[in-house]
């Protein structure tokens, strides 16, 4: 099975006109054998951005995973935006969910903490959003991490918990001092 995305635009085959959509970008027609990567050279010239519609069925894709967590654990669909997005920050060959390491509660709260000091344009715009979100504590992180394990978005390794996130930080006091996680 071919590694390279599935076309998801309309392309029409360069030589029968079939369209290739849901085919692999390094496969053939079926109807008359060209070559799919020659369709998409001359989609792109046309201004069909095959690219960007695979990104773009992506985030959809990814807004749907969202909503369904948030439908889970009556978050908002921000809320569980915010805190996958956060997760890239947990540290190096952290890959939640797909074999990476194995990131500690300590880690999620640590990565939330990072992200929304960039995130955000100041500390009032992050306590502001992140109150009206429900992420108020390390609780609330935790219910979201483990909102995404129900969902299937991430995995867990049999000795964690949703109580490792108890305490580990409440939002008025999130930015005050970054050693404390």
């Amino acid at each position: 099975m071919s590694k390279a995305r599935a076309i998801n635009v309309d392309v029409p085959c360069v030589e029968c006109g079939y369209n290739l959509r849901g085919l692999s970008a390094d496969g053939h027609c079926p109807e008359c054998g060209a070559e799919v990567a020659d369709a998409i050279e001359v989609a792109k010239t046309v201004d069909v951005d095959v690219e960007a519609a695979a990104a773009t069925d992506a985030a959809k894709a990814r807004r749907r995973m969202y909503e369904r967590v948030a439908t889970l654990i009556s978050y908002p669909v921000d809320a569980i935006a915010f805190v996958h997005a956060a997760l890239s920050l947990a540290g190096p060959g952290c890959r939640p969910g797909e074999g990476g390491r194995l990131i500690s509660a300590r880690d999620v709260c640590n990565a939330v903490r990072k992200y929304a000091m960039w995130y955000f344009n100041d500390k009032d715009e992050a306590l502001d959003l992140l109150t009206a979100w429900k992420v108020r504590s390390s609780e609330d992180v935790g219910r979201i991490i483990y909102g995404m394990v129900a969902a299937g978005m991430l995995k867990t390794s049999p000795d964690d918990s949703a109580s490792d996130f108890d305490g580990l930080f409440v939002l008025k006091r999130l930015f005050e001092d970054d050693t404390r996680l």
